[in-house]
């Protein structure tokens, strides 16, 4: 079945990536910082649980994919390399759908940000997207400044395969 649209997003939300970076700065420095007060060698075992430590958190953010695929009948939302981070979203369970843009002020205020306590939310950096509202009062809302930026061809594509658009 061919896809009505198809995405795959890396993580590029800087300021976790800068986050990330500062705590495991933190750590190695207490690392280091402890057993040179102590006036004794570090050991080994910690350099290297250390090391492995943010050398496997920045293999994850590298890994770290959003997989959005719209078809003629489905939505599918994942998480790559999460397998509990997976969503699929048939055309009939689907109530509306809205494409928003927030802006650098609603984000820093939190305005924006309140979509209710039924919504999951896929946000890998961008402050655009779409929200989909369900049938059952649940609300999916997708970052995606691509989905957003090509939402006339993509609502075309679903008013054709009648979606409620």
């Amino acid at each position: 079945m061919a896809k009505l649209y198809k995405e795959d997003q890396k993580y590029h939300d800087v300021f976790s990536i800068g986050l990330l970076g500062v705590i495991g700065a933190l750590m190695a420095y207490k690392v280091m910082a402890t057993y040179f007060i102590m006036e004794l060698g570090v050991p080994a075992t910690t350099l290297s649980i250390l090391g492995l430590s943010i050398i496997g958190a920045i293999l994850f953010y590298q890994t770290l994919k959003l997989k959005i695929r719209i078809s003629p009948k489905k939505m599918t939302f994942k998480i790559n390399p999460l397998p509990w981070a997976h969503l699929k979203v048939n055309k009939t369970e689907i109530e509306s759908l809205a494409f928003f843009q927030v802006t650098e002020a609603e984000l820093c205020t939190g305005w924006a940000m309140n979509f209710g306590h039924r919504s999951r939310i896929f946000n890998f950096g961008d402050k655009a997207g779409i929200i989909i509202k369900q049938s059952n009062g649940q609300q999916i809302v997708v970052f995606s400044k691509k989905l957003y930026e090509q939402r006339a061809m993509i609502e075309a594509a679903l008013k054709q395969h009648n979606w409620r658009v």
